[in-house]
C-alpha cells in the first residue's frame, strides 16, 4: 500500500489543530474561583448580584489587566457536553481597573448580572443593544451560573501557554422573563 505525502500532510495538520487548542489555555489547580449569591430566582424587578471570589496560591503575584478576563456563563442542564442553540450564554466582566492578587491572596468582588451583555454562544447573530440585555437574550428556565476566569500565561505557567482558565462551582439558578402589564382603570363620567 502506497502512502502520498498528501496523507502525511493531512495527518500532521490534524495533530497540530488538535494540539494547538491545548496550548492555548491551560488550568490551574493552585488558581481557586468561587460564586455565591443570596437570590437563585432573577427576574427584572429583582436582585441578580453575584459575589465571586478569586483565590491566589500560584506562589506569584497574579494579574487582571484584561477586559474580557473573567466571563460568567449560564448553562440549561443537560446530558451533553457540547452547546447547542439557546443551551448556553455568556457573558465578560471587567473589574474596572487592573489587578493584583499577590500571592495566598484572594480578591472579592459583585457582578450585576442584569447589567451585562449577554450572547448566545452559539449563536453567529450578536445583539449589538450593549449592555443590559439579560432579560432579552436568554430565555425562562433553569440555569448552571458559574464565573470562568481567563488569566494571562505570563503570570502564571512557563512558556507556551497563553492563557489559565479556571471555572468556579456551578450554581443552580432560575431566569424569569417578567412583562410589564399595566391596568387601565375605566371610571363612568358623573353628568
Amino acid at each position: 500500500m502506497r502512502v502520498t505525502n498528501s496523507k502525511y500532510f493531512a495527518a500532521g495538520l490534524c495533530f497540530l489543530l488538535s494540539s494547538s487548542g491545548a496550548l492555548a489555555q491551560t488550568v490551574s489547580k493552585d488558581i481557586a474561583v468561587s460564586i455565591s449569591s443570596s437570590n437563585t430566582s432573577f427576574t427584572s424587578y429583582a436582585e441578580t448580584i453575584v459575589k465571586t471570589k478569586i483565590i491566589n496560591q500560584t506562589g506569584q503575584t497574579i494579574k487582571i489587566e484584561s477586559s474580557q478576563a473573567i466571563r460568567i456563563m449560564m448553562t440549561h442542564p443537560r446530558r451533553y457536553m457540547d452547546c447547542h442553540r439557546l443551551d448556553c450564554f455568556a457573558a465578560n466582566y471587567s473589574p474596572g481597573q487592573s489587578v493584583s492578587i499577590p500571592n495566598g491572596e484572594s480578591f472579592e468582588f459583585e457582578v450585576n448580572l442584569a447589567d451585562l451583555y449577554w450572547n448566545d454562544v452559539i449563536s453567529a447573530v450578536q445583539d449589538f443593544h450593549r449592555p443590559k440585555n439579560m432579560f432579552r437574550a436568554l430565555p425562562s428556565g433553569a440555569y448552571e451560573l458559574s464565573v470562568e476566569s481567563y488569566l494571562p500565561a505570563s503570570f502564571l505557567t512557563p512558556k507556551g501557554q497563553r492563557s489559565v482558565f479556571r471555572s468556579s462551582d456551578r450554581i443552580r439558578v432560575t431566569v424569569y422573563k417578567t412583562l410589564m402589564i399595566s391596568f387601565l382603570t375605566v371610571r363612568p363620567i358623573d353628568e
